[in-house]
């Protein structure tokens, strides 16, 4: 997304933005009659601001094992390295915050691995339902689904085999949902093309 809408040197808003002089969104449009929406220009009402989508964070509780699977295992490519503490403590609203940080990237997506020395990470290793709020799963094309879901589960992840479904002829739409070691919730998904 190369612009996300702005303001015109007037201070109104562009062509393709929505918003009146009082701040207000107008929300027509963008969505076709399929329910689709229609991204091939700038959102109506989003802020620009020099807004650029930066990564997402994932906390770990083995953060050598997460490396092996996303790095390895999927493809992703270490690209930074921190060490990170209390001056970091309000920010992520922890006292006595130490933990380690890896920035992993593929296609575009950055991922922050975080791995907390102190105080520890909270919870147990487990898959969060698909419609808890939040972060639901992470979803990667892939061109051989068995040959992925293999490696998923060889490097400590989880095949969810009774989530597979299969659409069209010759199953041409295939999907399964895997966890990472740290029960996040992947989403295997081969669409030809």
């Amino acid at each position: 997304m190369d612009d996300v809408g702005g303001t015109d040197d007037a201070g109104g808003a562009d062509s393709a933005g929505a918003v009146d002089d009082s701040g207000a969104v107008d929300d027509s449009g963008a969505v076709d009659d399929s329910g689709a929406v229609d991204d091939s220009g700038a959102d109506a009402g989003a802020v620009d601001g020099g807004l650029t989508v930066s990564h997402v964070g994932i906390c770990v509780g083995d953060l050598e094992r997460s490396l092996r699977f996303y790095c390895e295992g999927l493809g992703f490519e270490l690209v930074q390295s921190h060490s990170v503490g209390e001056e970091f403590g309000r920010l992520m609203e922890i006292e006595d915050v130490a933990l380690q940080s890896r920035f992993i990237r593929r296609d575009g997506l950055s991922i922050e691995l975080l791995h907390f020395e102190s105080p520890g990470h909270l919870g147990e290793p487990v898959r969060r339902p698909l419609n808890q709020l939040g972060l639901t799963h992470l979803s990667l094309r892939v061109r051989d689904l068995d040959a992925v879901a293999g490696v998923i589960d060889a490097l400590g992840g989880d095949v969810l085999h009774g989530t597979r479904t299969t659409f069209g002829s010759s199953n041409a739409l295939d999907f399964v949902y895997c966890t990472d070691p740290d029960g996040v919730r992947i989403e295997l998904m081969h669409i030809p093309g």
